[in-house]
């Protein structure tokens, strides 16, 4: 009898052990922050800046053309660090959305939309000639 009990002793000092240990969940591992976003003109497009997001590794570009009803994948950038892109394809005088969507896995957070009308540096023309 003394050896039931010291055993079931020995048992329930593991089982309390064992349950007493932190245990980080799949889901907690995996959390995805959102990114900060900004964009602004630049020379050849739209420049579309984020800052890194914890739990990403990797980043996807969306846009949205102001008429259109749902965005598109600009492209997709497969590290996690902070980064940039520029969208070379925006036509002046248009006004786009972008957001950035974080992803890690099945887990991914998306920023907020940042809208912005393309605008392009006038040209100076010498006028010499008049």
């Amino acid at each position: 009898m003394k050896k039931s009990v010291k055993l079931t002793s020995i048992i329930m000092a593991g089982l309390i052990m064992l349950t007493s240990v932190p245990v980080m969940t799949a889901s907690a591992a995996t959390k995805v922050a959102t990114p900060t976003v900004t964009v602004a003109n630049a020379k050849k497009g739209v420049k579309i800046s984020w800052k890194k997001a914890k739990g990403a590794k990797k980043y996807t570009v969306l846009r949205k053309l102001s008429t259109a009803k749902k965005y598109s994948t600009l492209k997709t950038i497969s590290k996690s660090a902070a980064g940039s892109i520029t969208d070379k394809t925006a036509k002046a005088g248009k006004k786009y959305s972008y957001k950035v969507k974080a992803v890690n896995g099945k887990k991914s957070a998306t920023s907020k939309a940042q809208s912005i009308i393309r605008l392009e540096a006038p040209v100076i023309e010498d006028a010499s000639g008049y």
